[in-house]
C-alpha cells in the first residue's frame, strides 16, 4: 500500500509540472511580416485591400474599422485610420488602391528601418522574432505627429520621379540622380545668395532707403571679407581631413570653439556698456533680434515654398495651405523641442543650458533661415 501511495505521489508530481509548464509555455508569435513586410506581397495585399474596400474600391473610415484585426484582412492591428488617410491624395475622406499602396510601402520602410539591423533588405532570425513582437504587442510607432511629415516625404519621391525618372523604371539611376542633385545645388546657391543680400541690406542699410550707398557698401565689404578669413581660420583649424567639411569627430573640437565664436559675436553686437557681459537688458535685446531674424527666415522660406504663381505674395488658396503647414510644423516643433529638453534637462528647470547640452553640432533642426527651434527650447 505504501509503495502504490509513492507511486500515485510521483505521478501526480510528475504530472503537475508537466502541466506547469505547459501553462507557463509562451505562446508562439505569429509571423505578422510575411505578406505585408518581408517579403511584401504586393498582390496580395491588393486582394485584401479591395475584399474590405467594397464594391466601390475606395476604403472608408467604418469599413476600415469593420475589417481591422480580423484574419486575412487589410487592416492589420498595428494599422491606424489616422495615419492611413494622411495618404488621401486626392483629399475624398476615402483611399483608394494607389493610396493605401503608398501606406503600406511606407509602413515597410519604417518596420525595416527599425529592425533590418545588417541592412540586407530583410528579416531574419532576431531582427524578424523582435519585428513581429513589436507589431503584435502595438510598440513600433507608425506615425502619430510624424505622420504628416512622412506623408509629404512620400509625396516629395513622388514628386522628384515625376520630374527625373526619364527612363520611367520607378527609381532614379546615376545620372537622374546627379541631374537632381544639380539642380537642387543651383537652387540653393541662388537662395543662400538672394537671403545674404537680404541680411547685408538689413545690417549696412544705415539710412533705410532700401539700398546700399558708397559708404554702406564699404562696411558691407568689410564685413564680407571678415567673415570669410574667420571661416577659412575655422576650417584650416578643424577640418583634419580636409574635405571642405566639418564632420564626424571633428565637430567634438570644432563644435564648442563655434559656440564660443557665437556667444562672442553676439556679446560684442549687443554688450552696449562694453563690460564684457550680458546684462539683461542686453540678453532680451538679442533675443528681440533674434526672433525678428527668425520671422524674417521663416516668411522667406513660406513664399518661397507656397507662392505657387511667384507673384511675391500669397493669395487665398497659398495662405491656407500655408496654414496648413504652419499647424503640422508647430506640432513637429513642439514634439522635438519636448523630446529634447527631457534627454538633457538634467536639473529638471524645464531647458537645456550650456553645461547640459550635448558636444557636437548643436543647431536645431529647422536652421536659420527657416525658423527652427533652439535647442534649449526658448
Amino acid at each position: 500500500m505504501k509503495q502504490l501511495t509513492a507511486i500515485i505521489l510521483v505521478v501526480l508530481v510528475v504530472g503537475g509540472i508537466a502541466l506547469g509548464q505547459t501553462k507557463s509555455a509562451p505562446k508562439p508569435i505569429p509571423d505578422i511580416c510575411r505578406g505585408v513586410i518581408d517579403p511584401y506581397d504586393i498582390s496580395g495585399e491588393k486582394a485584401l485591400f479591395y475584399a474590405a474596400a467594397g464594391v466601390d474600391n475606395e476604403l472608408t473610415s467604418d469599413e476600415f474599422n469593420a475589417a481591422r484585426g480580423k484574419d486575412k484582412t487589410f487592416a492589420r492591428k498595428f494599422d491606424s485610420w489616422k495615419i492611413l488617410i494622411t495618404f488621401d491624395k486626392d483629399k475624398n475622406g476615402k483611399i483608394d488602391w494607389n493610396e493605401a499602396g503608398a501606406y503600406r510601402q511606407e509602413t515597410r520602410r519604417k518596420v525595416m528601418g527599425s529592425f533590418d539591423k545588417n541592412k540586407d533588405g530583410k528579416l531574419t532570425g532576431d531582427e524578424r522574432t523582435a519585428a513581429n513582437k513589436a507589431l503584435a504587442a502595438g510598440r513600433l510607432s507608425l506615425g502619430s505627429v510624424s505622420a504628416a511629415r512622412d506623408a509629404r516625404r512620400t509625396q516629395w519621391r513622388a514628386d522628384m520621379l515625376k520630374l527625373y525618372d526619364k527612363d520611367g523604371d520607378g527609381k532614379l539611376n546615376k545620372a537622374e540622380e546627379a541631374k537632381r542633385r544639380a539642380v537642387y545645388e543651383q537652387a540653393r546657391r541662388e537662395r543662400e545668395e538672394r537671403y545674404r543680400r537680404e541680411r547685408e541690406l538689413s545690417e549696412h542699410d544705415a539710412n533705410k532707403d532700401g539700398k546700399l550707398d558708397t559708404k554702406e557698401s564699404a562696411a558691407r565689404d568689410a564685413d564680407r571679407a571678415d567673415r570669410e578669413r574667420r571661416k577659412k581660420e575655422f576650417m584650416k583649424k578643424y577640418d583634419t581631413n580636409g574635405d571642405g567639411h566639418i564632420n564626424g569627430d571633428e565637430w567634438q573640437e570644432a563644435g564648442p570653439a563655434l559656440r564660443e565664436a557665437i556667444k562672442k559675436y553676439h556679446t560684442d553686437k549687443f554688450d552696449k556698456n562694453k563690460d564684457g557681459e550680458l546684462d539683461e537688458d542686453e540678453k532680451a535685446a538679442m533675443r528681440k533680434d533674434h526672433e525678428r531674424r527668425r520671422q524674417e527666415g521663416r516668411k522667406r522660406y513660406e513664399l518661397e515654398r507656397f507662392d505657387k504663381n511667384k507673384d511675391g505674395k500669397l493669395d487665398e488658396s497659398e495662405t491656407g495651405a500655408r496654414d496648413k503647414w504652419r499647424k503640422e510644423h508647430e506640432a513637429e516643433r513642439a514634439k522635438r523641442i519636448a523630446e529634447y529638453v527631457k534627454k538633457y534637462d538634467k536639473n529638471g528647470d524645464g531647458k537645456v543650458d550650456d553645461k547640459e547640452r550635448p558636444q557636437g553640432r548643436g543647431r536645431g533642426r529647422g536652421g536659420r533661415g527657416r525658423g527652427g527651434p533652439r535647442r534649449d527650447g526658448n
